[in-house]
């Protein structure tokens, strides 16, 4: 299971501040790109306003609702099962790691300062996250998948495992009809391979049953 990333609202966020930024962009393209970055004080420059401390302390919020949660998805357990919790990967590379150019504007319409913001507010999602697997017993696991999308976030240096924000088109944006900072196909499917590399190393042979080929 791993669902407790919309509570928390990221992608509602990031993609509304792109969207109110998407006059901006048009202007930027507009007047050519030279024009565009010689505007300091324009609002493509400016960061989405995500309060860090207090989006770190609802994620640690969410702690003692995690733990009943997956105290109760253990009662529908059979003997000897496991409830497996899935983290949740960055959405950006690490902003150093930038090409210049990338830096030097934005990254999928986000500063850099709010790409790293994002990561560290991930990365405490995924403690609290972990604490509450602890806590729940030893019929929870917690599966990370951090380092499996290492290098493949928006702005990394393999293929983007995460579909970008659409900068292009304010209503598509608004009306958040495209997956933003959600894994895409082949991040969709290392995840899934992940999954099930986890889940079969939980299965335990049922009584009775024959032996595995060897």
């Amino acid at each position: 299971m791993g669902f407790i990333g919309k509570y928390v609202g990221f992608a509602e966020k990031l993609i509304q501040c792109v969207a109110t930024r998407s006059a901006t962009y048009a202007a930027g393209a507009a007047t050519g790109i030279i024009g565009f970055f010689a505007r300091p004080a324009a609002d493509a420059f400016l960061d989405c306003g995500i309060d860090e401390s207090a989006t770190a302390n609802q994620i640690r919020s969410l702690s003692s609702d995690l733990v009943s949660l997956y105290k109760s998805e253990t009662a529908h357990l059979k003997a000897g099962g496991t409830v497996i919790v899935v983290g949740y990967p960055h959405l950006f590379a690490p902003s150093n790691t930038w090409p210049d150019w990338v830096r030097a504007s934005r990254c999928a319409g986000i500063t850099a300062s709010d790409a790293d913001k994002v990561s560290r507010l991930v990365d405490a999602l995924n403690s609290t996250i972990r604490s509450a697997v602890t806590q729940a017993g030893q019929s929870v696991a917690y599966l990370p998948v951090d380092q499996l999308f290492a290098n493949h976030e928006l702005c990394g240096t393999a293929d983007d495992w995460i579909n970008s924000i659409p900068t292009s088109d304010a209503n598509e944006i608004s009306r958040g009809s495209a997956p933003s900072v959600h894994p895409n196909e082949a991040g969709q499917q290392q995840n899934a391979h992940l999954v099930g590399h986890a889940v079969s190393s939980h299965l335990r042979p049922l009584p009775g049953s024959p032996p595995g080929p060897r």
